[in-house]
């Protein structure tokens, strides 16, 4: 899986496959270029559910000229808004919006990618799929049908304490994926 260039999609399920074409017909990465996009949350794990959106990173740095573009390029689609709010206080942007019956959210920090904390979460989760939890697919999407985050399913299956989103944060530091 490549995480930059969201191809891998077009050989997964039917659900990535349908993903990869409404990126395409949205030109959404390429549209997005300037804010190094990556397609992070479920679907590039293949884990996504009935109410999974998708979840696009981007770094920003100038927060005016990111909401200008992305209201530009996506505010004529469906249940468009966009707002700006603070994340462990970091001020980021997110835009939501709906193309056919997909839900995504484009989400701009002032952060590179590979830094931002649901990158770092995807980069765990495909670690531990491909290692410590093969074949557990099932048993995660169940929980996520039960109301749990995927995070929170992970957490779950590896009866991690505490905060799930910092536990997988941590677990992966110790795994070496990222400093």
């Amino acid at each position: 899986m490549n995480m930059v260039d969201p191809g891998y999609l077009l050989n997964g399920s039917l659900s990535q496959q349908k993903v990869y074409k409404a990126l395409r017909e949205l030109r959404v990465f390429e549209r997005l270029r300037h804010f190094d996009p990556v397609l992070a949350g479920t679907f590039p794990l293949d884990l996504a559910g009935p109410e999974s959106d998708l979840d696009i990173l981007c770094e920003v740095d100038d927060h005016d000229h990111f909401k200008k573009a992305v209201t530009a390029f996506f505010d004529q689609e469906k249940s468009f808004n966009i707002k700006e709010k603070l994340i462990k206080g970091k001020a980021v942007i997110i835009a939501r919006f709906q193309y056919i019956d997909l839900p995504f959210e484009i989400f701009g920090q002032d952060v590179p990618v590979i830094h931002q904390d649901a990158y770092r979460h995807l980069l765990v989760e495909k670690h531990l799929l491909q290692h410590q939890l093969k074949g557990s697919e099932p048993t995660l999407k169940a929980l996520k049908q039960k109301g749990k985050s995927t995070e929170e399913a992970f957490a779950f299956l590896l009866k991690m304490e505490g905060d799930p989103y910092e536990g997988l944060i941590a677990l992966g530091k110790e795994l070496g994926l990222y400093s």
